[in-house]
């Protein structure tokens, strides 16, 4: 005959196992969702994309925020023409957004 001791370490130890199925299997659909693959190159962040040059990311800032967005766009030599000036960053923050991005030639 089994006593109430017995039986309630019984029940704890099913209320372990139930638990660490339920979180094995919460774990291993957590698992699952991580190894979809991504394009980057369909990421949007404020209307711009990889690859886009500095006057398309331009365009797309105001596009999305406005036309009366107030972006700062610093320059600098360029590397295979040093007497032209190229755009190396484009920033942007209004105390709720913030946006930056760098370009390359």
């Amino acid at each position: 005959m089994t006593t109430w001791l017995q039986c309630r370490a019984t029940r704890k130890k099913l209320w372990l196992a139930a638990a660490i199925v339920l979180s094995a299997s919460a774990f291993s659909e957590c698992a699952l969702a991580q190894e979809k693959p991504v394009d980057a190159s369909q990421l949007d962040i404020g209307g711009v994309r990889l690859y886009m040059s500095p006057d398309e990311a331009l365009a797309a800032l105001k596009n999305h925020y406005g036309a009366k967005i107030k972006l700062n766009v610093a320059k600098g030599k360029c590397q295979y023409n040093p007497s032209a000036q190229c755009v190396r960053e484009i920033t942007f923050a209004d105390g709720v957004y913030e946006f930056s991005a760098k370009f390359a030639e």
